[in-house]
């Protein structure tokens, strides 16, 4: 399988985030997200290194992230 291309990488980041079976369920905690918020931050930091793509490590990286994108997009 061959890698993507910077275009198709930029529409795949592009789509929307789709999980139709979520509003099924009651929100989640907050306690129970920070939670896992902290207990994934140092894997997420890790793979978003990786990727050289600081979207990954959510939630306060990832929120600049997109932010600094959009800004640099207009």
């Amino acid at each position: 399988m061959r890698d993507p291309t910077d275009g198709e990488w930029k529409t795949i980041m592009a789509m929307p985030v789709r999980n139709s079976n979520s509003a099924k369920y009651e929100p989640m905690r907050p306690e129970t997200r920070q939670l896992l918020e902290e207990f994934y931050a140092p894997f997420n930091k890790k793979l978003a290194d990786m990727l050289g793509d600081p979207r990954w490590a959510w939630p306060k990286r990832r929120k600049a992230a997109v932010a600094a994108q959009a800004a640099a997009a207009t």
